[in-house]
């Protein structure tokens, strides 16, 4: 069964809903609401798995809008600002199943530094969905980053090192895996 037009609007808005959702201060229910509880989200920054992923994954999104949300006298030392375009997505799929990629630019700027030039990055969203209950909802989300490896891909991954922001600052935090990662969880 071919996907009916309602269907197709619908996702090639989840990316769309994705991002507004990323962008919330209280964001953990509205980026739940997106995923399947065993979603899987790959990106330069993090690998995360199921629903404790998701959440792992919103304190992380909340912590950016927290250093971008903060004001002078004391802003943080980075408090980038910036807006993602998504462009022409492409949405294939049957029944209950589907794909949506969707290439994007980003464009960031300081709005508190203005000898600061604005910086352009690009990408793309690959997006499984499936259809649980009536709704669409991301199975697994990869993101690219042009140039940059996922971080599934690091040393820093495989030694189990996360993404953590302090004072408005990425840095990577050293930890220690259990096991090591399998190929299949790589994939």
């Amino acid at each position: 069964m071919t996907l009916s037009p309602s269907d197709r609007l619908d996702l090639g808005d989840i990316l769309h809903r994705y991002l507004a959702a990323c962008r919330l201060r209280d964001n953990e229910a509205a980026l739940l609401e997106l995923f399947t509880d065993d979603a899987v989200l790959d990106g330069p920054r993090n690998y995360s798995v199921g629903t404790e992923g998701v959440k792992e994954f919103a304190a992380m999104e909340r912590g950016t809008q927290n250093a971008r949300q903060s004001k002078p006298p004391n802003p943080p030392k980075s408090t980038a600002v910036g807006r993602m375009i998504l462009s022409n997505p492409v949405v294939e799929g049957d029944g209950d199943d589907a794909t949506v990629q969707c290439p994007w630019v980003s464009i960031s700027h300081d709005p508190h530094d203005s000898s600061v030039a604005p910086t352009f990055r690009t990408g793309a969203y690959n997006a499984v969905c499936k259809k649980v209950d009536g709704r669409w909802k991301m199975q697994r989300r990869v993101v690219r980053i042009d140039g940059l490896p996922q971080f599934r891909d690091t040393p820093e991954y495989e030694a189990g090192a996360k993404w953590v922001r302090e004072d408005g600052e990425w840095r990577l935090e050293p930890g220690e895996r259990d096991e090591p990662v399998s190929p299949a969880r790589r994939s």
